[in-house]
């Protein structure tokens, strides 16, 4: 039995460019180019069918540059644009920070909210949790990809809870 994947299909993706045009005021191009740049720069699938990738993709959207084909890309270049002030590589160190310990299993504390820039929200007593799993996964691959050597990734290549990190540390470079 074949179960369709959830998300957009191809029919889905135009009427969300052209919802977000009629709730985003500062859109000065229109869904249609949107959509030609997503067929003419060679986005793959996975990016547009997902909803959050999708949206992504159209926040960093400019008619005179191509869009990112890679998930780590793609989330590179919206933190990037989320975090263009001048505290973004302490923010961005916070993020990865925080991400690596909350995969880890610890909790992180509500402090964290106020400077995340969006990218966590409020949870239950007292802490915090990143507004979308995609986006502890990408943060916690960035910290990884810090790292001296393989170690602190290896331990947990056969974990399944572990499996977006590791596709986003593989993205994040030579994947060798």
């Amino acid at each position: 039995v074949e179960f369709p994947l959830p998300g957009f299909r191809d029919s889905d993706i135009e009427p969300f460019a052209k919802k977000w045009d009629a709730t985003n005021a500062e859109t000065t191009f229109g869904a249609a180019a949107f959509l030609a740049a997503l067929k003419s720069g060679s986005v793959p699938r996975t990016l547009t069918a997902n909803p959050l990738t999708l949206t992504l993709l159209r926040h960093i959207w400019k008619p005179d540059q191509p869009l990112p084909t890679r998930r780590s890309d793609l989330f590179e270049a919206f933190t990037r644009a989320t975090l263009e002030d001048e505290d973004a590589d302490e923010t961005g160190k916070m993020l990865e920070g925080v991400a690596l310990a909350v995969q880890r299993g610890q909790t992180a504390s509500n402090e964290f909210v106020a400077k995340s820039h969006g990218f966590m929200r409020l949870a239950r007593n007292r802490t915090a949790e990143f507004t979308h799993e995609l986006w502890q996964a990408y943060f916690a691959a960035r910290a990884l990809h810090q790292a001296p050597n393989l170690e602190p990734l290896a331990e947990h290549l056969a974990d399944p809870d572990w499996r977006e990190v590791v596709l986003f540390y593989a993205g994040l470079g030579d994947a060798s």
